[in-house]
């Protein structure tokens, strides 16, 4: 018998290999590099705008300084890249654009594409201060060395290949192997595990100005929190925000039932979100596209801000967010086009999950009836008929009623109105009112023109519904055409501008290109890059409802009908976003895009990447073997989401049978007479005589306990909040929310109050009479701005607020601020 020869090695056959690799390697960190601009950075002078210019140009009117960026810096990555140094130093604050800076502090910069504006930290005249400023860039990557890595590393790939392959017949890039669902289940638990525990670190110190203070809870997450509060001490939905959507504080309950109430437990309990959105967004793309898909979109959500803001802020955003993912995972799953036992069960609890986002944040409220379409498609194509159509359809329907009807029936039952949140009908009358379609707190004085105040939520949500009636049938061509502005103001949002986006579109290409390297055996492949190169050049810049219809014509023509069900999902879940974001107006359309983000961007990849296969397989003139479509979920992640909702079930039994059997106190909160409050007003007046003249509108003293939420803020520190008492100070503050009251209760108030130096000596829950100034802001942008207080004094007394004790009285020296609320002048001198 004839022997088998055999193809003969060359022996630099390794050699090349390793030498491939580091060419493709070198390339990767260059497109990191390039799109992103993480890796490498430098400083250059801004000091000089020309030889003969000024050195530097201040604006007096605006109260900010602005420097020239040298001409080959002028680029997108830089303005989103772009750190202003003061000698070596970040200013603290970044502003989105120039608009926002002008109505900024201290310590804070934006950038255009010409200029970077800023001011000093200590708001001195750069001119003068003897300080160097400097802006901090991405290292440039130029386009020559870019196709020379590209260039070297298809040429070493093609050598490689030719020399150390036996056959040329294709194989799979990734064998399944032991690579097992629960293995692929627990690397991407662990992974979003990691990425929500390093954003809560990394962003600790997060503040937007709105939601929270130093990631403390502040706005309205100080509202959300105390509903939190009230229901794991058994008092029901008795607090400020008790009339809105009630999802987030219960979860927060369920929480604190284990843990008791704490910042860090709510914290971290973002971070498990956090895990389970991460999670599930990977197991939606997993499920609709491919694995490919799926780790791009998990990318994504680690990587992208508005998810890592999420960690340290107690806010809605997050358990809609991730259980809106949980959600519309099971809708997939109970769609599947593969036979399933369970596909009854999912779609129930894909209902269930979807109805528990929406009373978080109701962003994708508009989309669930119309996931009807879905469950027709999947029936029709599945040839279930039509009685099992009905019948999974109204499954989904009883699992969203099963979530809604106990709170519409309780929102019926105690304000006779029918919704899910009070404050609704206010933000769709934003959109049909005079003032732009934005909201604005002159809605509200109007409302107080006709006899309508915040006291009474129920009548104010009643007027608002009616004033918004009366508005469309006014003019519903006026009213159509801004709620179309916008819908597509909405989609701006969602763009590929952002340098992250980019990076991970310009990697999953490049590594789809290399898998059809590897599965062809030709580097062929390899030469479809400069084309996406250029086509990716070419759509920088375009918004989302440019590139989602583009996005869905190419899945359709690409992918076939296997991608009809996930093209179905991903547009009925972005346009009914969309719509409802644009008819509640500017207020809530940055707020729904962390909830929907996720996405449009597994959209825009699984387009990316399909067409990336096209042309592979045309190029190399032969089938690609990617991947498999995952036709079969990964069993945990089913088993996962009957966990989480069988948690979510008995605890929040646990939570309702407290409710019932701890009842509120019926006594009212404990306030100090006249006398006691005259005396204690002397303590403070008798040791700082300058306050002698205080207006009695002004003087606060009432009876308070100081709970945990405390934290100091350091001199010279801004935080970026919109009243007065939290602009940058000289002197180092302690700032703290106080109840009304000895102990937490459905009456009282809790106020955000400044402590001057430090409160080590002050006892928690031990009761006192705060003694300080309220906020003299007149109409401050938020409304409860007007609640904070500059504390002067804590004298220590009984429970019922009597028996002062002015020997172990606390006091805190005015500070400048103070005194200007007094006396308003004294600011200038």
């Amino acid at each position: 018998m004839k022997p088998i020869r055999r193809h003969r090695r060359f022996p630099t056959s390794k050699f090349l290999r390793v030498i491939a690799a580091i060419f493709v390697s070198l390339l990767c960190l260059a497109v990191v590099q390039k799109t992103a601009g993480v890796l490498f950075h430098k400083e250059i002078d801004i000091g000089v705008l020309s030889s003969n210019a000024q050195r530097r140009r201040f604006n007096p009117r605006e109260n900010h300084f602005a420097a020239l960026i040298p001409e080959s810096y002028r680029t997108d990555l830089v303005m989103a890249r772009g750190i202003v140094l003061e000698d070596g130093i970040p200013l603290r604050l970044r502003r989105p654009s120039i608009d926002a800076l002008t109505t900024s502090f201290a310590s804070s910069y934006a950038l255009t594409r010409k200029y970077v504006h800023f001011q000093a930290s200590d708001g001195s005249d750069p001119n003068k201060n003897g300080k160097r400023y400097t802006l901090k860039v991405p290292q440039r990557v130029k386009s020559g060395l870019l196709w020379a890595l590209f260039g070297a590393a298809a040429l070493t790939t093609h050598l490689a290949f030719r020399s150390g392959i036996r056959t040329a017949s294709p194989r799979p890039a990734l064998r399944n192997g032991r690579f097992t669902p629960w293995l692929e289940g627990s690397v991407v638990l662990t992974l979003a595990f990691a990425g929500g525990a390093l954003a809560l670190f990394r962003f600790s110190h997060y503040c937007d100005g709105g939601l929270c203070v130093l990631g403390k809870p502040y706005s309205d997450a100080i509202g959300w929190h105390q509903v939190a509060v009230f229901l794991h001490g058994g008092l029901g939905f008795t607090a400020s925000y008790s009339d809105n959507r009630p999802f987030y504080p219960i979860f927060q309950a369920m929480v604190f039932l284990l843990t008791g109430p704490s910042v860090a437990a709510a914290q971290w309990t973002n971070v498990v979100l956090l895990t389970l959105g991460g999670f599930f967004a990977y197991a939606t793309a997993r499920e609709l596209f491919s694995r490919p898909v799926a780790i791009c979109t998990l990318a994504f959500v680690l990587l992208a801000e508005n998810y890592q803001h999420m960690a340290p802020m107690l806010i809605t955003e997050t358990p809609a967010y991730a259980f809106g993912a949980v959600g519309i995972f099971l809708l997939a799953c109970g769609c599947s086009p593969e036979p399933r036992k369970l596909r009854l069960w999912l779609l129930f609890l894909a209902g269930a999950f979807l109805g528990c986002s929406n009373l978080a944040r109701p962003h994708t409220l508009f989309a669930l009836p119309l996931s009807g379409f879905v469950i027709l498609h999947a029936g029709l194509a599945g040839r279930w008929g039509w009685r099992p159509i009905l019948l999974r359809g109204t499954l989904f329907g009883i699992g969203i009623a099963v979530v809604f009807l106990p709170w519409v029936i309780r929102e019926k039952a105690v304000h006779d109105v029918w919704g899910i949140s009070l404050n609704s009908s206010e933000m769709l009358y934003a959109t049909a009112s005079t003032h732009g379609g934005k909201w604005n707190a002159e809605e509200f004085d109007e409302a107080a023109a006709d006899g309508y105040t915040k006291d009474d939520p129920a009548a104010l949500h009643k007027y608002f519904g009616r004033r918004l009636a009366e508005k469309i049938r006014a003019d519903p061509a006026a009213y159509a055409s801004t709620v179309g502005h916008g819908f597509v103001d909405f989609f701006r949002a969602l763009t590929i501008e952002k340098p992250f986006i980019l990076c991970i579109l310009a990697l999953g290409v490049l590594a789809t290109l290399l898998a059809g390297a590897w599965n062809t055996r030709s580097a062929l492949p390899l030469l479809a890059a400069p084309a996406f190169w250029f086509l990716g050049s070419w759509a920088d810049g375009w918004r989302g409802y440019e590139l989602l219809p583009l996005a869905l014509l190419v899945l359709l023509v690409a992918e076939g009908k296997r991608a009809r069900n996930a093209v179905l999902i991903t547009a009925i879940f972005l346009v009914g976003t969309g719509v409802l974001s644009a008819m509640v107006g500017n207020f809530g359309l940055r707020r729904g895009e962390p909830i929907i983000e996720w996405i449009f961007f597994m959209a825009l990849t699984a387009a990316t990447l399909s067409l990336t296969k096209l042309c592979c397989r045309w190029l190399a003139k032969s089938p690609l073997r990617s991947a498999p479509t995952a036709s079969q979920s990964p069993r945990g992640s089913i088993l996962l989401a009957h966990a989480v909702f069988g948690f979510l079930l008995v605890a929040g039994s646990g939570l309702i049978i407290r409710h019932w059997v701890a009842s509120p106190p019926e006594t009212e909160i404990a306030h100090i007479d006249a006398t006691t409050r005259s005396q204690a007003i002397a303590i403070a007046t008798t040791r700082f005589p300058e306050l002698a003249s205080t207006p009695a509108a002004l003087s606060y003293a009432e009876l308070v306990v100081i709970n945990d939420y405390r934290w100091e803020i350091p001199a010279r520190s801004e935080v970026g909040h919109w009243s007065r008492l939290f602009e940058r100070r000289s002197q180092t503050r302690t700032t703290a929310f106080v109840h009304e009251g000895v102990s937490p209760h459905p009456r009282s108030k809790m106020l955000g109050t400044h402590f001057r130096g430090s409160l080590d000596r002050v006892e928690k829950q031990h009761p006192y009479v705060l003694v300080g100034l309220r906020n003299a802001v007149p109409d401050p942008p938020m409304g409860h701005d007007g609640l904070v207080i500059e504390a002067l004094a804590l004298v220590p007394c009984d429970s019922n607020g009597q028996n002062l004790d002015p020997g172990n009285a606390l006091t805190f020296p005015p500070s400048r601020e103070a005194l200007a609320l007094i006396s308003p002048a004294r600011l200038g001198n």
